[in-house]
């Protein structure tokens, strides 16, 4: 038997979030998403998560397992106690889901299109051209900005690791060195100075992307190419 707390909340309704919880007759190893699948079949039809492809490609299920940031589709359940939140940082739509599209329209509003022509600059090495185009699959699940602290919801100027992998992109595909200066620029004024090398998100990237390593190749060319020092301890 598996006891799940889920942290539940509908905005307009309830006054503020609150635990439920339910005891379920499924043992350790089932998926996250095999968890919420039960109780919504068999016990509360009204409890609200997303999923969508199911086989860790879309990034939307993600949630909060016992304080870690998941894919429920992904993850095993390995404790009898379980507790399930919603990523942070995100407007709640209810319970286990999340507004993360207007993080992503803001990101892709500041961004211009993603020219697909890849191009090998010398102001990158192999190995860091390497990182930065396997950085590409990102699915965009969100969960790196969730627990990055330098992405606030609703902040004006949109910083974070999800935004720079994204901004990354136009490295491999600068035509001219002054093309390449623009995305530099554009990461500074995004705060990636203020990053703290706390590596959270690559811990933590379900992908196995490692963003910091993206955010610490940007940092290395930004002194290289711009006028703006940087704190080299976090390269």
């Amino acid at each position: 038997m598996l006891e799940v707390e889920i942290l539940r909340y509908c905005p307009g309704k309830d006054v503020e979030p609150y635990f439920e919880t339910f005891t379920i007759p499924l043992e350790k190893g089932v998926t996250v998403f095999g968890v919420l699948n039960y109780i919504r079949k068999n016990l509360d039809e009204s409890l609200a998560y997303k999923i969508y492809c199911t086989n860790q490609q879309c990034g939307e299920c993600a949630v909060v397992l016992n304080g870690k940031p998941v894919l429920a589709c992904d993850e095993m359940v390995t404790t009898d106690h379980v507790v399930l939140k919603p990523l942070t940082g995100f407007p709640v739509v209810k319970d286990l889901v999340i507004d993360t599209d207007t993080m992503l329209k803001q990101q892709w509003a500041e961004l211009p299109p993603l020219d697909g022509t890849r191009r090998n600059w010398a102001f990158l090495t192999e190995e860091e051209q390497n990182t930065v185009f396997m950085a590409g699959r990102c699915m965009g699940c969100s969960i790196c900005q969730s627990i990055c602290p330098l992405y606030k919801e609703g902040q004006e100027v949109l910083a974070g690791p999800g935004f720079y992998v994204a901004l990354s992109q136009y490295l491999l595909r600068a035509g001219t060195e002054k093309e390449m200066e623009a995305v530099l620029t554009k990461a500074v004024q995004s705060d990636i100075l203020k990053c703290t090398a706390c590596k959270h998100c690559s811990e933590n990237c379900p992908q196995g992307i490692e963003p910091f390593k993206v955010i610490a190749i940007i940092l290395k060319l930004i002194p290289k190419h711009t006028n703006t020092p940087i704190n080299s301890s976090k390269l």
